[in-house]
């Protein structure tokens, strides 16, 4: 059997694959980038395009029936055609899948494999009946929701099957409270269905700041999602066309009944069938690729990027990006760079930005902090445009004068906290954004204001 040898490979294309693949045939290497479509995996492109389209139908859909607000006078029995629904996510979604296939067969120096990967050794993949070798490999293949044994045999749908939906759901429940949950929440909610979130820890979003659990669940509760915390579910059963999930909870019914089920608590890698035990590579208890801060394996000569490495948090581009420059895996890199800032947003609407440190974090830095605050109904373009749920909080060291974090809840969030996340990358200190004069009217324009008003985080 002949042996392809390649500079680079790249197993998989969520998220960060086809950027690097490109990236490393811009050093002059040979690449290989193997797609390996799995049936229960996710990708970036599997359905992240269908899900922002989904958002944005949803949107659409909650404007017209705010109309009355603005004095428009539009139809109040309108509803959503999920056929209509359906047509516009796969045109979208196509279109997608399509642009991300061609930009990767039009890449100079990048040969797609469209076989499903499995390692043979560090250096050896095996793709079907054909072996390829590489120097150097970088694992990308993202991860899937999990689906519990004791809910696999009811018909619960995961993040993957909600995009694929042709009938609106009369009752959706939510099993879980984090940012998956949330965003399918709201939008089935705005698309007509009754819709009730089951939480099992105290509040919505637990790992966040309270004052931003708080500002999303009055933002779902306000438009009618039912929301069940300190609930945690044990079982389910189906009849017919019911599913009734049974609860241990102190403040709730046993039992709760709808007519769909969304399990939306917990993620894991697409890495059992890599053949990873025929490698270096050491992996933990839930099946994650352990790596280093250049997200470098246990294996000389292989990393691991996106969800299915480190602890699986959620695909994070910003850090996959800032820590491949500081790897030898690129060969321009930059050993001496060090910055990496958390950032990543949620689809609700109005939208959530997050960059950075949150209090909590900030606290427990033991650094002098200083704090700013601004509800986004103080703002102008917001309040102009009856958009006025949310806040603006900005985080920052008293003594560097650096920005730590901020966290935007609001219209236009998400560009409002990318402005900050370049000035935390830029390293200068909140005092040059405290003086400049932004663009009129932006939400982002009430950001100096805030960091002219700073106060310490007690």
């Amino acid at each position: 059997m002949v042996t392809l040898t390649f500079d680079a490979i790249v197993i998989g294309t969520s998220h960060t694959g086809p950027s690097l693949a490109a990236r490393l045939a811009s050093e002059g290497k040979q690449v290989a980038i193997i797609d390996t479509p799995l049936p229960e995996g996710t990708r970036a492109s599997d359905n992240a395009a269908a899900t922002k389209a989904l958002v944005a139908i949803a949107r659409t859909a909650h404007q017209a029936r705010c109309a009355d607000n603005c004095d428009i006078d539009i139809n109040s029995d309108s509803k959503v055609d999920m056929q209509q629904v359906q047509a516009r996510v796969k045109e979208v979604s196509a279109a997608a899948t399509k642009s991300s296939d061609e930009r990767l067969h039009n890449l100079d120096g990048v040969t797609v494999i469209r076989r499903h990967a499995r390692f043979e050794a560090n250096d050896t993949i095996r793709c079907g009946e054909q072996l390829v070798q590489a120097e150097q490999i970088c694992i990308n293949v993202g991860g899937r929701p999990v689906v519990p044994t004791t809910f696999a045999d009811i018909g619960a749908m995961t993040s993957i099957d909600m995009p694929e939906l042709t009938q609106l759901p009369e009752h959706l429940i939510v099993v879980g409270g984090s940012c998956s949950g949330i965003e399918f929440a709201q939008i089935f909610r705005r698309l007509g269905s009754n819709v009730t979130i089951i939480e099992r820890e105290a509040r919505i979003l637990s790992q966040q700041d309270k004052s931003l659990s708080q500002s999303v669940h009055e933002l779902l509760a306000a438009e009618g999602i039912r929301i069940m915390t300190g609930a945690e579910c044990l079982s389910g059963e189906r009849s017919g066309d019911q599913v009734a999930i049974q609860l241990a909870s102190k403040d709730h019914p046993k039992y709760i009944k709808g007519s769909h089920l969304l399990l939306a608590f917990g993620r894991q890698p697409n890495t059992a069938d890599l053949g990873l035990q025929n490698t270096d590579m050491a992996v933990n208890k839930h099946g994650f690729i352990r790596v280093d801060d250049s997200l470098q394996t246990t294996a000389e000569g292989v990393w691991a990027v996106g969800e299915c490495s480190g602890s699986g948090s959620s695909p994070n581009t910003f850090r996959d990006h800032h820590a491949l420059e500081s790897s030898p895996l690129l060969a321009d890199s930059d050993s001496n760079q060090s910055y990496l800032h958390l950032s990543y947003d949620i689809l609700i609407d109005p939208p959530l930005g997050r960059v950075g440190m949150n209090q909590q974090a900030a606290r427990d830095s033991g650094r002098n902090i200083l704090i700013g605050h601004q509800p986004i109904e103080n703002i102008n373009c917001a309040a102009g445009r009856g958009e006025n749920h949310g806040f603006i909080e900005v985080l920052v060291d008293t003594d560097s004068e650096e920005i730590l974090g901020a966290t935007v809840h609001g219209i236009a969030g998400i560009e409002a906290a990318h402005s900050l996340l370049d000035m935390m990358h830029a390293g200068t200190s909140y005092r040059v954004f405290a003086k400049h004069a932004s663009l009129h009217p932006t939400i982002s324009e009430r950001l100096p204001k805030i960091l002219q008003s700073l106060q310490p985080l007690v």
